[in-house]
């Protein structure tokens, strides 16, 4: 076979595939089939069109060896790592850059990029210092350097990072310059170079401008926006095949979907995201816990993640994890664990991820009201506020009524909280947090003997959480609809009551597919089919593939 052929006889076969016709395959075969140095083959074969990344990486790395000038072939192999980087091969492309021995700035930044996403972050963090320090113009190497330093949670290392930056123009510049103003909470500085970031990124027509973009505008609390940007830099990256981006640029699109109460949305943005290298698919690990977590459900990419996240030191998923198993335990009624979690995470347990922390701050002061300790939740509360009046966004000011109405001592003050809540729900859109804001407003009005009243939010809110399939807190709704003595009919099990991801898995079931193609299909673990197969049987009542696949027949 072509193993056992020597590289003359590899050689010789390449050069009859090459003996006639033209084109980018008879001249790769053309290519393949000399040894020596060819200054007019390397160059044809180094701009001839590639089909994709890798093509693009496979042509650029063999142009490179039959180049004679040493800098010629270092810009070529740099290009070579950068394609197979795109292609989504980290290791093909670390291997091309420890060949290169020249451009050493250039070939820090892409190491550094590689290292962030792939790798270790306190690595990332020292080869894109190298490179800021080594190339003409900083800017790229600076911010992914301070995204290495905000993914590990060293905020003082973001700070000292920032002091570095050149003044004046520049993305780079409004973009430190804003978010150490939020960090520090000086939310009126913070406006202006944080409206320059968002220009500057979208001025131009790249996928990280686009993300830079997106974070500016959260970093505002302007979530509409930030999905808005973050949906134009998956966009781009789409358009542009850029596979290592993409992933990075759904993060954002999926945490903005969250914030706006856009769960399949967010969803769908992270499903898509876990073909991605180690750190980011972590991150989207984490945000499909947390999408489950908002409706009551545990999902298996929380446990996936753990193990992970721990050994590099990922503080921003860790603090998306935390965050996603505070909504478990107040789905679970242990107000006290979720007060302990989300208390570490304000402290700073996963390194201090202020963003993370003021997304959670409804779940926290919930905690706290909960254990009987509202005072817990004033000094976040405060935070929260400043942060999410700064945005003034239906989204943050409908959450923000809730947890005054929480933590009002005055229950005219309390319903007046309820009611503005529930008016910017609906102005914001988002069905499970209205549910939500609806169920606690009832259990208030239930404690003040207003049974009627309580009914008729308790009715909406399991109207909303049976919209979204949030099947355990409809099951809380229904329970309290019952104690106010309205008779309540248990839904029939049928195919409606499964998650959208759920039906599909019992579908491709019914068609008869394994586990292991159904993961390979919906880009998903074996483990996480596993896992929702059980509670589609559960759900379903039926106790083999064959009972589900009858069902799906007769449904």
């Amino acid at each position: 076979g072509a193993a056992a052929a020597s590289p003359a006889e590899r050689r010789a076969a390449q050069a009859r595939l090459a003996s006639d016709g033209e084109g980018p395959e008879v001249l790769w075969h053309r290519a393949m089939a000399t040894a020596a140095p060819s200054v007019p083959l390397a160059d044809a074969l180094a701009a001839a069109p590639a089909a994709d990344h890798a093509a693009s990486a496979r042509q650029l790395e063999r142009a490179a060896a039959l180049t004679a000038d040493p800098g010629v072939r270092a810009t070529r192999l740099l290009a070579a790592a950068d394609a197979a980087w795109q292609a989504g091969r980290p290791g093909w492309a670390r291997l091309l850059l420890s060949r290169v021995d020249a451009e050493p700035g250039a070939v820090a930044l892409l190491h550094g990029e590689i290292e962030l996403r792939d790798g270790d972050p306190a690595v990332a963090t020292h080869e894109l210092g190298t490179a800021a320090e080594l190339l003409p113009d900083p800017a790229e190497a600076l911010l992914l350097a301070g995204e290495a330093r905000r993914l590990g949670g060293d905020l003082s290392g973001y700070r000292g990072l920032a002091r570095t930056v050149p003044a004046g123009e520049g993305l780079a510049f409004s973009h430190f310059s804003g978010l150490t103003s939020v960090y520090a909470g000086r939310h009126d500085d913070a406006v202006e170079p944080l409206e320059d970031a968002v220009r500057r990124g979208m001025a131009d027509d790249d996928v990280a401008g686009a993300v830079w973009a997106a974070e500016a505008a959260f970093a505002r609390g302007h979530a509409e926006r930030a999905h808005e940007y973050a949906a134009a830099a998956v966009s781009r990256a789409r358009l542009g095949r850029r596979h290592a981006e993409l992933p990075w640029a759904l993060i954002y699109l999926s945490l903005s979907a969250i914030a706006l109460d856009r769960i399949p949305c967010a969803r769908a943005a992270s499903r898509e995201g876990l073909l991605a290298p180690h750190n980011l698919r972590m991150e989207h690990l984490t945000l499909l816990g947390l999408a489950a977590a908002l409706l009551g459900e545990r999902a298996p990419e929380l446990d996936e993640a753990t193990e992970g996240i721990a050994e590099r030191g990922l503080g921003r998923p860790a603090a998306v994890a935390a965050w996603a198993n505070a909504c478990l335990d107040l789905a679970d009624d242990r107000p006290d664990d979720a007060l302990s979690r989300l208390e570490d995470l304000a402290s700073g347990v996963s390194g201090d991820q202020p963003v993370i922390r003021v997304l959670a701050t409804p779940q926290l002061v919930e905690a706290a009201v909960l254990a009987e300790r509202p005072e817990r939740a004033r000094a976040a509360l405060e935070v929260f506020d400043r942060w999410t009046s700064a945005g003034a966004e239906p989204c943050w000011l409908a959450l923000s009524h809730r947890c005054h109405a929480l933590t009002a001592t005055d229950p005219a003050v309390s319903e007046q909280h309820f009611r503005l809540a529930i008016e910017a729900h609906r102005r914001a859109g988002g069905a499970v947090e209205l549910a939500r804001t609806r169920f606690a407003y009832a259990t208030s009005l239930r404690r003040h003997r207003r049974t009627r009243d309580a009914r008729d939010q308790l009715r909406d809110a399991l109207r909303g959480f049976e919209s979204v399939g949030a099947t355990r807190f409809a099951e809380r709704a229904r329970a309290g609809l019952r104690a106010t003595g309205e008779t309540v009919d248990v839904p029939h099990r049928s195919l409606a009551g499964l998650t959208p991801q759920q039906d599909a898995i019992t579908r491709l079931v019914a068609a008869g597919e394994t586990n292991k193609e159904i993961a390979r299909r919906l880009v998903i673990s074996h483990r996480t089919v596993d896992h929702h197969l059980r509670n589609i049987f559960t759900a379903l009542g039926v106790r083999s593939r064959v009972e589900l696949a009858r069902r799906v027949t007769d449904a």
